[in-house]
């Protein structure tokens, strides 16, 4: 599903800070000839199709989340430890998420428009990257069922590429990370032992006679 990944993460990521949105890239106007042609690869992507499909997974990830949202939310709510609250607690959660998710849709699909958000970001990209005889060449495989199905699963094929690769190396740079600040560790001087030192409030103990001495 393209863009779920990316789409999701970011949008959970930053629930709890405000964020401004950046403004379009700006530069020349693309010309006629080259908008039509982007508008076409746009028009592949199925953006009604893709709104769908992002509002769907956010709303199973936000499921997911929602009672450590809900938390952080809404001030002191914990959940009992006693089992009646506990269902009871559970019970007005799940309520709070329909009402939340409901409300979410409508604003959704209110607010999202997808197709202007996706001619905003690429218009600008492919202007830059690519001439009008390269888009077309683009646009003739994507196409093809193949370069259709390439152009919508690139982005989750890269992501898959991406946490595969950190799962096999993350380890490994973790041990070797570590392996290198325990030797940092082992070049720094050791610190001396604290010395014993006479609380100031104990009592000073009176010096032994001296020998032969006699009270």
């Amino acid at each position: 599903m393209m863009w779920r990944v990316l789409v999701v993460t970011a949008f959970l990521a930053g629930f709890a800070a405000a964020q401004e949105a950046a403004p379009p890239p700006t530069g020349s106007p693309v010309s006629p000839a080259k908008r039509e042609l982007v508008l076409q690869i746009i028009a592949i992507i199925e953006p009604a199709k893709l709104t769908g499909e992002i509002e769907t997974a956010l709303i199973a990830d936000l499921e997911r989340r929602y009672p450590q949202i809900l938390a952080q939310v809404v001030p002191g709510l914990t959940r009992p430890e006693e089992e009646s609250a506990r269902s009871a607690h559970d019970r007005a959660v799940a309520e709070s998420f329909q009402r939340v998710a409901k409300r979410f849709r409508t604003l959704y699909e209110e607010r999202i428009q997808l197709a202007q958000i996706l001619e905003e970001i690429y218009m600008p990209l492919y202007d830059k990257y690519y001439t009008d005889a390269e888009l077309q060449d683009l646009l003739t495989f994507y196409r093809t069922p193949t370069g259709g199905k390439t152009l919508r699963v690139t982005t989750q094929l890269v992501q898959e590429a991406v946490d595969g690769s950190n799962a096999r190396l993350m380890p490994q740079l973790l041990g070797i990370f570590q392996e290198v600040m325990e030797e940092e560790k082992a070049a720094w001087p050791k610190p001396e032992p604290p010395r014993e030192q006479t609380p100031k409030d104990a009592p000073v103990e009176p010096p032994p006679p001296a020998a032969g001495a006699h009270s």
